[in-house]
Formats: structure tokens, C-alpha cells, sequence
């Protein structure tokens, strides 16, 4: 009953696509039908692109998770929506964490994260230069770490799906296996 109702609602109408005039230059490839399934390995999939699609920083995270899910035929509604474990009240420690075991995977020494900006009442600009900067003082390592978050997280969370997903199958499997009687043995 779930699995209906998520597929009636995720799963876009030809002429809803088509009045968007967003989706609009999108039509042809919106249409694939793995992008809507719901299977454990497109939403597994999912998931896996939504890991490294939301630890990019800035506004682009959704628009990766559109790209990657076209690229790789993975449910898109899940890559987007799962890019939403990195939000404003997630990001820094995700970076801080990032930052850290790349400095463990590089062999870093420095041991000390870049001072963060005082970012209070500061105009736009002033504020994004501010990021800039504190991004490109954790260089090497920083990026590194990205790779190795993204690849740690969506790993566990593929694989939590695939689990999740065949865990009825498996139940089901043993439970017919313990209740059926055994032949018996045959003799000689």
C-alpha cells in the first residue's frame, strides 16, 4: 500500500512535465522510467548519489543530485530528497568531520582547523568572500575528507537500503524453511 501510494505520487505525469516551463528542456530525459522506479537498487542508488550530491557546498546540491541521477538512472525524487541531511545546521560539523579525516587519510599534521570568519551582520559579499576563504585555507585534505564522507555515508546508507529492502524476502524465506517439514532421510 505504501509503495502505491509513493509511486502514484512521485512519479510525474508526461503533461505535468510538459506544462512546467521548468522541466520543460527536460522532457526527454525525465521520462526514463528508472528515475521514478521504486527498486531497491535505483532508490538505493539514490541514496548513494544524494550522499555525495549534498555535501557540495552552496545551492548546487540539488541541481548535482538531478545531474547524477540522469547520469546514473537512479530514483531522482530520492537523490534530491536525500540530499537534505546536509542543511545549515549540519554543514559545519560535516565539513569539520570531512576536514578531519581527510588530514587522517593525507597524513596532515597540522592538527588545526582554519579560524572560521565572524560572520555576524556582515554584507553578502563580505560574508561569501568569508567562506571562500575559510574553504580554500583547508585545502588538500578538506577535499579528500568530502570524497571520504560522501563514500563513507552513502555506502551505509546503500547498503541499509538494499538490507531494508530484501529484509521481508529473507524473513519470509526462513520462516517457510523452520516450519516446513524435512524429508526424511533416505536409508541404504
Amino acid at each position: 500500500m505504501l509503495r502505491r501510494t509513493l509511486k502514484r505520487s512521485l512519479h510525474p505525469t508526461r503533461n505535468l512535465i510538459e506544462r512546467s516551463r521548468w522541466l520543460r528542456p527536460f522532457r526527454g530525459l525525465l521520462h526514463h522510467p528508472s528515475l521514478w522506479r521504486l527498486g531497491a537498487n535505483t532508490v538505493a542508488g539514490g541514496v548513494l548519489v544524494g550522499a555525495y550530491a549534498g555535501l557540495i557546498p552552496g545551492p548546487f546540491q540539488v541541481l548535482t543530485a538531478l545531474i547524477l541521477s540522469l547520469l546514473f538512472r537512479v530514483n531522482l525524487p530520492v537523490a534530491v530528497a536525500f540530499t537534505l541531511y546536509s542543511n545549515p545546521l549540519t554543514i559545519v560539523p560535516l565539513y569539520v568531520a570531512a576536514w578531519t579525516l581527510g588530514q587522517w587519510l593525507t597524513g596532515g599534521h597540522s592538527g588545526q582547523l582554519p579560524a572560521m570568519p565572524n560572520w555576524d551582520q556582515l554584507p553578502f559579499m563580505d560574508w561569501l568572500q568569508g567562506w571562500l576563504h575559510w574553504f580554500a585555507g583547508m585545502g588538500w585534505p578538506f577535499v579528500m575528507g568530502l570524497f571520504a564522507l560522501a563514500s563513507l555515508i552513502g555506502g551505509a546508507g546503500w547498503l541499509l537500503v538494499q538490507l531494508m529492502w530484501r529484509w521481508p524476502v529473507y524473513r519470509r524465506q526462513w520462516q517457510r524453511r523452520s516450519v516446513s517439514p524435512r524429508p526424511p532421510a533416505i536409508s541404504r
